[in-house]
């Protein structure tokens, strides 16, 4: 029986905020914006990842945890082992977009930005990156036609406060054909209802607790839709229809708990 990993092993790593960590691996992996990996690291320890690029393949990884920390402290020539990629990446809508990242939910909507500008020369994109401090900052995708806005909650690097306080001014401004996001859900769910309110499409990733990756074990379901099958991509009308979008997840147990 055929194996569903592939090897890959990490030829450079570097250091992109205080604690994420952004890993080039040695080979290509076929994967579109939005859609995610799972990744066996060691001693029984598997975890998804959203894919952050995919020529090469790279991820950006969240010290957070026993496997992303053990997924940050491997070095360069170490090999991990992939299964994927796996759900449904983001849609491409139009010529003018607003992308909002909060925290490192931006590595997925950066991998959108540069395919976006392959697949359409004439596309303009607004740009909000979020953290609550300046330390937490993901890197912008440095291009001509990208405008970057960033937001702390503290106020140490660009507007003080959460990503809203730039995303409704950019919506005043400017006429958008989609507004993509990731991030924290309570974030996703505000930047939702505010393209709800001035009807513009918008597209989320909502990732939750991924077991098996692929719609079996039913674990990542938000009131029967499958982050991990039916997502983790889902347009905002379609999210904001789901009773416990933004105010309800669940943890390594099932157990629902309040978000």
């Amino acid at each position: 029986m055929l194996s569903p990993y592939k090897r890959f092993v990490i030829v450079r790593k570097k250091q992109e905020t205080k604690n994420v960590s952004y890993i080039s691996f040695d080979k290509n992996l076929k994967a579109k914006p939005g859609q995610f990996v799972m990744v066996w690291i060691d001693q029984g320890i598997e975890k998804p990842f959203s894919v952050a690029n995919s020529k090469p393949f790279e991820l950006a990884v969240a010290a957070i945890g026993p496997g992303s920390n053990a997924l940050c402290e491997k070095k360069e020539g170490q090999e991990v082992f992939v299964r994927g990629p796996y759900g449904k990446g983001f849609d491409y809508v139009g010529k003018r977009w607003l992308v909002v990242g909060g925290g490192y939910g931006f590595a997925p909507l950066r991998f959108l930005i540069k395919e976006g500008l392959l697949k359409n020369k004439n596309l303009k994109v607004d740009c909000v990156i979020g953290a609550r401090e300046g330390q937490y900052l993901m890197q912008p995708l440095e291009h001509k036609a990208v405008k970057t806005i960033f937001t702390t909650d503290d106020g140490s690097v660009g507007l003080k406060g959460t990503v809203l306080v730039a995303v409704e001014k950019l919506i005043k401004q400017n006429k958008y054909d989609c507004i993509y996001c990731a991030g924290p859900e309570k974030m996703m769910k505000a930047v939702a209802l505010l393209a709800q309110e001035y009807k513009i499409p918008s597209q989320l990733s909502i990732e939750r607790y991924y077991k098996c990756g692929f719609g079996i074990c039913g674990h990542c379901s938000l009131n029967g839709w499958l982050s991990c099958y039916d997502g983790p991509t889902i347009s905002g009308q379609k999210a904001l229809a789901l009773p416990d979008f933004g105010l309800f997840t669940k943890d390594k147990a099932g157990r629902k708990i309040k978000i």
